[in-house]
């Protein structure tokens, strides 16, 4: 560590958050934080650029003083002469990587759930022809992107099975020729999700991702046609994962029924197995726009959030590490680059594309067949390179915390990246707003900061 400066200065801007004892210095433009106690922050505040070391320290000679003045220089909080240059992460001059590519296969679904955001099953019998995933593979290899994940979801993409199939086999063959790595995940509903189907994926390196929202009862909101329960068939879906050895996780949604037993969903997906859980709030998305009945306010999913975030931490700390790892990592690395969690924007139509049945292109998975004006192209009819100059991206990559009255200075912007468009365009009818969850965003990272310097050990395994 560097010598410390004859007389430290603090820089300016910067936020301290408190709760007891402790306070954390915040740079929310760098997204550099350190924690002090009582003693290290009355330290930081002398830190004038007028008092030497020594006075600083005082007659002590403290060698924890000493220390934490060290920490303080190398975080970039404090300084001698000429202030460190803080600037914020943002999007390249250039395109930004498209790292993840999600092909709805499939329209159509088995299910009926009262929340679906794709709608899916209002298109009956739509599916996407070969031809429509070879051309959309061959775009993708085309860009200039060093890896990718393609995402076979809908709709219900099992209806697609042979499809997905020669996909991922023309996928893996098309990309190995070039060296470019490629991996696959597939999202089900997991009631068509046989032994047999669950070994092959597994043999073809596919990962899944099964949706249920808790144990009988709790998800009532995933229903067949006829209104007959799902949670029999989806649970044997996921029995068929486990006994096949799947790489997979499950999604669940809560709902206003389920919200408040989120204790006891984790404890009923832990009992069987499961180990890799993400955790979204129903919002008003799609079906759930028509039946706002089933969806959760910010407020009750930050209490339901921070429920979860405690049950996995006194259950085991590795559960909670892996199911948190997308915002513990937002909190620990400047560089916040992963898809969703990204900065200062979210990454729709930079490091995600989504693929309609007939080879549509939308920004994102969760765009796909919203509207027509958020229509970036068809793969038919340009190059994925010449889509990524649309109007459409352009509005994106304007869509920045920078540009946004409610984000511009808020301190957790650069954590947050505004959150969600596809969200903000479903409530307000423009991508130019912030997630309509901003509350949530800003009182959950709050709290994920101050459980880090609660719980270290959990920062250090990221």
């Amino acid at each position: 560590m560097s010598a410390l400066p004859r007389r430290p200065k603090r820089i300016s801007n910067i936020v301290i958050l408190k709760e007891g004892p402790r306070r954390i210095i915040l740079d929310p433009l760098t997204t550099k934080w350190v924690f002090c106690d009582q003693e290290a922050y009355r330290l930081f505040r002398n830190c004038d650029g007028h008092r030497s070391v020594r006075d600083l320290v005082g007659g002590r000679t403290s060698v924890s003083a000493r220390r934490v003045l060290k920490q303080l220089v190398s975080a970039g909080f404090v300084y001698q002469k000429k202030p460190p240059v803080r600037k914020a992460r943002d999007w390249p001059d250039g395109f930004a990587e498209v790292m993840f590519a999600s092909m709805h296969v499939s329209a159509d679904c088995n299910m009926r759930c009262r929340y679906c955001y794709a709608e899916a099953g209002d298109r009956r019998n739509q599916m996407m022809p070969f031809d429509v995933v070879t051309k959309t593979i061959d775009r993708l290899m085309a860009l200039p992107c060093r890896r990718l994940t393609i995402h076979w979801g809908g709709g219900e993409p099992l209806l697609a099975f042979e499809t997905v199939l020669r996909g991922v086999a023309y996928a893996r063959r098309m990309f190995e020729k070039v060296g470019k790595d490629i991996k696959f995940l597939l999202q089900t509903n997991g009631t068509l999700l046989t032994r047999q189907k669950a070994r092959i994926l597994n043999e073809m390196g596919v990962e899944i991702g099964i949706s249920i929202d808790g144990p009988p009862g709790l998800d009532c909101a995933r229903v067949y046609p006829d209104g007959g329960t799902t949670s029999a068939d989806t649970l044997q879906g996921i029995k068929n994962a486990l006994q096949e050895k799947c790489q997979f996780g499950v999604i669940v949604t809560l709902t206003s029924i389920s919200a408040d037993h989120v204790e006891e969903v984790l404890d009923y997906l832990l009992n069987l197995g499961i180990s890799e859980i993400k955790i979204n709030p129903c919002q008003r998305l799609g079906r759930a726009a028509k039946n706002p009945k089933w969806c959760v306010s910010p407020t009750e999913f930050l209490k339901a959030k921070i429920k979860a975030f405690e049950h996995l931490a006194e259950r085991n700390p590795k559960l909670l590490l892996g199911n948190s790892r997308k915002l513990l990592e937002n909190l620990s690395f400047p560089v916040k680059s992963s898809l969703c969690h990204s900065t200062p924007s979210c990454g729709a139509g930079l490091r995600m594309l989504g693929f309609d049945t007939n080879g549509d292109v939308y920004p994102c998975d969760q765009f796909v067949g919203t509207s027509p004006e958020l229509l970036v192209g068809n793969i038919f009819m340009e190059s994925l390179s010449d889509m990524l100059r649309s109007p459409v991206i352009m509005n994106l990559r304007r869509r920045t915390v920078y540009e946004l009255k409610k984000c511009s200075n808020c301190i957790w912007r650069h954590f947050c990246g505004a959150g969600c468009a596809v969200a903000a365009f479903w409530y307000y009818r423009t991508l130019l707003k912030e997630d309509p969850y901003c509350e949530f965003r800003k009182r959950f990272y709050r709290y994920l900061l101050h459980k880090a310097v609660e719980r270290p050990a959990v920062l250090k395994e990221l």
